[in-house]
């Protein structure tokens, strides 16, 4: 039997409700203190993922289709060229997702470019996979200055319904950790806003 991977947020809860569902199931019975759920949104399938991802929200929730209050830069960086594409201080530019990991005894990862590329960089095309298949639009992905995380500059969301932004990062970081986890090390996603960033968890869309 195919089975999809429901992922559910509740609000001012940080948790995550996970549900293996057979493909086919639109809608779940009320249980253990969760309301009857339905899937909600495109699903996230990868061939680094074991299961297909699905947002799932209460049955009787209508889908937020407001702006996300962050549609600009997400944090200041020294500018380049206003013209680069890549450049993440450019007024098009949207969020920013740092990925963070830890690898076991060390978890310091040396601050070289060319070393980080070589120790992490088929780590790095599949975050940059699990992203395109979120639906997320990717600018540039790039090791931060002391080598420890991962930043992925995304592109102008201000498009992108809160719920269905919320629902997007939440699926993508849920598949970042579950590809992380498959390699033998844990991996959590955050979204960079002002100086200190915001894990995506069940609070997420209160955070955009």
């Amino acid at each position: 039997m195919e089975l999809v991977q429901w992922i559910a947020r509740r609000a001012g809860d940080t948790a995550l409700l996970v549900r293996f569902v057979p493909a086919g199931a639109a809608q779940l019975q009320a249980a253990q203190g969760w309301p009857a759920l339905r899937r909600r949104g495109p699903t996230l399938q990868s061939p680094h993922l074991l299961h297909p991802l699905v947002a799932a929200v209460a049955a009787d929730v209508v889908a937020d289709d407001a702006p996300a209050a962050q549609s600009g830069p997400s944090y200041p960086t020294q500018s380049t060229d206003p013209t680069d594409p890549t450049d993440p201080t450019r007024a098009d530019a949207g969020l920013v997702l740092r990925v963070s990991w830890a690898t076991g005894a060390d978890d310091a990862l040396a601050p070289d470019d060319v070393r980080f590329a070589s120790e992490f960089g088929e780590f790095v095309a599949v975050v940059a996979a699990l992203v395109a298949a979120a639906g997320l639009p990717l600018v540039v992905a790039h090791p931060t200055h002391d080598g420890v995380h991962l930043d992925v500059v995304l592109g102008d969301v201000g498009g992108i319904g809160r719920a269905r932004l919320a629902d997007a990062l939440t699926l993508c970081a849920v598949a970042v950790r579950t590809a992380a986890l498959a390699r033998g090390f844990d991996a959590k996603v955050a979204v960079v806003v002002g100086p200190a960033p915001a894990p995506v968890d069940g609070r997420i869309e209160e955070t955009l």
